[in-house]
């Protein structure tokens, strides 16, 4: 049992959340409660360091109220004690952790009812026909949180609709209109050589660039520094700014070709 939970709950809680959940105990009842419904408020996603952060923070609050509802109940066991042993509320101690579980599970069988509804029913059956397996908590997570899985696999992969299917002749068609703006550049012989101070060849490939690329000349502004070319594109946020480096020069086509190297031969 120990091992399954922490199979089950250390990558929901991560290390230190871990560390400190297993430490001071009832995880099920208190720990894991308190550490989901305050992931959910503060809106981070398992796995991420934030979620750690998290996790640790509020299973550490959860410690501290233990320790003085402790504390506090200790001080008055004397007079609370004849209230608390009333037949009437032994029901609502045996209900606590499926109150507890039941009220964070309900928002997420709403969100995921395909997922929820298959597990929900097999365990309520597994537990009306085997009683036995009502105290095996561990137990039931392991099979829960294994049947879930496949049926996220299952809904997941589905056969692509009719209607989707005329994506890949979309694509392809944007493929050869690429194609065709590529071998438009490559005819354009821009082969860099230190000691050949002509730019013409370069200043000739930017007019290609502003043919099949009217847009970007339009919105970005321009720089030129000796045939280099410098675009910029101001944002809307003051935030940093993002460069986006290439080159448009080539090394010398040297061997043999069975057609000639700035030919743009389709095929």
């Amino acid at each position: 049992m120990a091992i399954a939970e922490f199979l089950i709950f250390a990558p929901m809680l991560g290390t230190g959340g871990s560390y400190l959940a297993f430490l001071t105990g009832n995880l099920t009842n208190l720990k894991i409660p308190c550490a989901m419904n305050v992931r959910d408020i503060a809106k981070v996603e398992t796995g991420t360091p934030k979620n750690e952060i998290i996790s640790t923070l509020s299973i550490f609050a959860s410690a501290i109220t233990t320790m003085l509802i402790i504390f506090v109940g200790v001080l008055l066991l004397t007079p609370l004690r004849p209230i608390l042993e009333k037949p009437e509320l032994a029901p609502a101690f045996d209900n606590v952790v499926a109150a507890l579980f039941g009220a964070l599970g309900l928002k997420y069988f709403i969100k995921q009812p395909k997922i929820a509804i298959g597990p929900l029913i097999l365990m309520t059956l597994l537990c009306i026909l085997v009683p036995s397996m009502i105290s095996q908590t561990s137990i039931l997570i392991i099979i829960i949180l294994i049947l879930c899985i496949c049926l996220i696999r299952a809904l997941a992969l589905k056969p692509t609709p009719a209607k989707e299917a005329k994506i890949s002749n979309e694509v392809d068609e944007r493929a050869l209109r690429y194609g065709s703006r590529l071998g438009n550049m490559i005819r354009c012989e821009t082969i860099s050589d230190y000691m050949d101070k002509d730019t013409s060849k370069f200043y000739q490939f930017h007019g290609v660039l502003k043919e099949m690329f009217p847009r970007i000349h339009k919105v970005c502004e321009k720089m030129d520094f000796n045939g280099n070319l410098l675009y910029r594109w101001k944002g809307i946020k003051g935030k940093g700014p993002v460069m986006l480096m290439s080159h448009m020069d080539v090394v010398e086509a040297g061997g043999n070709w069975e057609y000639k190297p700035f030919s743009r031969c389709d095929g």
